[in-house]
């Protein structure tokens, strides 16, 4: 049961988001356009049903941004992408073209075409998460540079002419980063991910949001998850549990769409936190 699991973390595709605790065998997602000397870390997973890779991709993640930049609200670009446009074509020779080509799309256009959609979801995850790190180093130095700053000036932290809290809550407005909601990049990890492999989540919010939706999960003892993990030795107690699910029933607990080939594809969840950050309720087996 506990040999051959491929470990993939999600939602994150950095290390530097990733907690610093897990073992190095737990990987993390290529989405298909890591530079090259990011390509030899053996940590990253990068399937083989991609559509794009390497310098595809990040050129289909420009055009997509540059595309994505037109519109005032992201409302319009989905109505736009979404084909409603159509509707200005009912009637003519457009839209009897349009069923024709449409009607001959085999299945394999059809999958390509999901793959499509779910690498473009995994790209832009990827690259919000690259501002993120981008900002939090940013957000370090100019930490850094207040601080040693106020100690040049001889500056405490009650000193109410000093930098302190007034700049503390100015640089967390002005320095917000962007994030991707995690619901999105379901779908796109379980499409890429391999049989006999785990979504390792770390995040205690995640586990608290499909609990809400009715998810029990099942505590792993620590001997397995030693079995999981025979060569790592956690720095603290770890809170571990165990599930395995249909795609379709793991939609359920995340509120996400399942697109209807991924239904029966079973999916393994693997969570691990810290003690102090438990899972609430866990059933045994």
């Amino acid at each position: 049961m506990y040999k051959n699991i491929a470990m993939i973390h999600f939602p994150f595709m950095h290390v530097e988001l990733v907690p610093g605790y897990l073992p190095s065998s737990i990987m993390l997602m290529d989405p298909g356009h890591m530079r090259s000397a990011e390509d030899s870390q053996p940590r990253y997973f990068r399937s083989t049903d991609l559509v794009y890779e390497d310098r595809l991709a990040r050129k289909f993640l420009e055009d997509s941004l540059q595309f994505g930049a037109q519109f005032k609200h992201a409302s319009e670009a989905a109505y736009y992408q979404a084909g409603k446009m159509n509707d200005f074509f009912s009637g003519s020779m457009q839209e009897i073209k349009s069923e024709i080509l449409s009607s001959q799309k085999d299945d394999a256009e059809e999958l390509k075409k999901k793959r499509f959609d779910a690498q473009l979801l995994l790209l832009l995850g990827f690259h919000l998460e690259e501002q993120m790190v981008e900002l939090g180093t940013l957000e370090n130095r100019i930490t850094t540079s207040v601080r040693d700053f106020e100690e040049n000036l001889g500056m405490s932290d009650d000193d109410q002419h000093g930098f302190g809290p007034d700049f503390c809550a100015y640089k967390q407005k002005s320095l917000s980063s962007p994030t991707m909601d995690w619901h999105r990049l379901v779908a796109p990890f379980v499409r890429f991910v391999p049989e006999n492999c785990a979504l390792v989540i770390t995040d205690p919010l995640i586990w608290a949001s499909m609990q809400e939706q009715g998810l029990q999960p099942t505590s792993l003892a620590s001997d397995k998850l030693a079995a999981l993990f025979p060569d790592w030795t956690p720095p603290f107690a770890i809170s571990s549990t165990m599930d395995s699910m249909s795609f379709e029933e793991l939609g359920v607990y995340t509120r996400v769409k399942v697109p209807g080939d991924l239904r029966a594809k079973e999916v393994l969840l693997l969570g691990m936190t810290k003690s102090c950050e438990a899972v609430k309720g866990p059933k045994t087996k």
